[in-house]
């Protein structure tokens, strides 16, 4: 895939073949460390996209080069097809910028869309779960790690449905069977054995543990004041499933959160394994 993946880019990155022109940019949808996402439309077909502006010449704050990035996103995102993982369109560069043109979601973070609303249903949550676990599963069957699952990096196609599309492949890696050492992620949802520089898919199904906690509850369920401190939740901290908190989710929700929640990541539920759980597997009448 490597060889293919390579000339994709190099196809996408001459300049000559892509023009910026090609494309109207109109409002900003979004901002980031990265750049900004703006509205696009393609001038000859009239279709609307989002792009994703990246600034050359910039690191990112965890060392990362921004260019390694954009490229390793590229190639992930360009030979995905699943209705839960962001379409990729098109990309080129300029002397100062990147481009990556993308499928435009017009309904908010799920992020936001819990703080707003302080925690979510579990018949809401359900729905969304359920097509995160799809999304896991079509990434883990085919050997691919997303490393960066988390509420800000998923998005609602708009806003009268419960849609939602994974984004953010910058940090996409393909593992056969050995272990991944980088440390990546953000500090509330890397896993036990992240921390101990060992990182598998299943560290993908505690970062969905931790979201899902998230939606459920509103908040983390390791929430030290500074990264240390939450570093020594995620390896201590034993959370009380009877506390009042809980009082109000169903003991399907609370078994599924136990079951990604497990600090073993060999008795971890696997993606798979996630979408058959009680919880959202859907109710044969």
């Amino acid at each position: 895939m490597g060889n293919a993946i390579n000339k994709l880019i190099g196809h996408y990155s001459n300049v000559e073949k892509k023009k910026k022109s090609e494309y109207k940019f109109g409002k900003v949808l979004g901002c980031g460390s990265f750049g900004v996402v703006r509205e696009c439309i393609n001038r000859q077909t009239k279709e609307v996209y989002a792009v994703k502006i990246i600034k050359k010449k910039r690191k990112h704050t965890k060392n990362l080069n921004f260019e390694k990035m954009v490229k390793n996103e590229i190639k992930y995102l360009s030979v995905m097809s699943h209705e839960n993982i962001i379409k990729f369109k098109d990309f080129f560069e300029d002397k100062h910028k990147f481009y990556i043109i993308l499928e435009k979601c017009e309904g908010g973070e799920l992020f936001y869309t819990v703080i707003k609303n302080k925690c979510l249903l579990e018949s809401e949550s359900i729905q969304i779960v359920r097509q995160i676990c799809c999304a896991l599963e079509y990434l883990h069957s085919r050997n691919i790690i997303h490393r960066d699952i988390k509420a800000e990096n998923f998005l609602f196609k708009n806003k009268n449905t419960k849609s939602i599309k994974l984004i953010d492949f910058g940090m996409a890696k393909k593992v056969n069977c050995e272990y991944l050492t980088e440390l990546c992620g953000s500090p509330h949802y890397i896993s036990p054995e992240l921390i101990r520089k060992k990182y598998t898919m299943s560290s993908d199904i505690w970062a969905l543990g931790v979201m899902v906690f998230f939606m459920l509850t509103g908040k983390y369920p390791f929430e030290g004041k500074n990264t240390p401190k939450v570093v020594d939740e995620i390896l201590n901290k034993n959370i009380n499933w009877k506390s009042k908190e809980f009082s109000s989710l169903s003991v399907e929700a609370v078994d599924f959160l136990k079951k990604l929640l497990e600090r073993n990541e060999k008795k971890r539920l696997t993606a798979f394994q996630a979408l058959n759980h009680p919880w959202i597997k859907p109710q044969v009448e």
